[in-house]
């Protein structure tokens, strides 16, 4: 029972942040890689994916500007936590950095640094 938060950057899916909260254990590199691939294939066929939903799960993906994705796991949450969640996790990045910063993603790593907790 968990609830998992990943960002990547919209362009290249490089990885900004996890975190996770509960009993669950941390998402694997191969699971982030493929929940941001199987999300930016479905942009480029003109899908739009914004949730999925499994036995035990549910998915939220939301991109934000045009540069960073928000990528959603719990375990049981419902789609409109998820949501909720995605959108107060952006708007504490935009407190955070700023929504410059954010649109125009000059280094990606001083971006991560920026947003790592304290």
């Amino acid at each position: 029972m968990g609830i998992h938060v990943v960002a990547v950057t919209s362009s290249s899916g490089l990885p900004l942040f996890t975190r996770h909260r509960g009993a669950s254990e941390q998402l694997e590199f191969s699971v982030i890689g493929s929940l941001n691939g199987v999300h930016m294939f479905s942009k480029s066929q003109n899908v739009v994916l914004d949730n999925t939903q499994t036995q035990d799960s549910s998915i939220v993906w939301k991109d934000f500007e045009d540069s960073v994705t928000l990528i959603a796991v719990g375990s049981p949450a419902s789609e409109g936590t998820l949501k909720e969640l995605v959108q107060a996790v952006f708007q504490a990045m935009v407190l955070s950095v700023g929504l410059e910063e954010i649109k125009t993603i000059r280094s990606v790593e001083r971006l991560k640094r920026d947003l790592r907790v304290t």
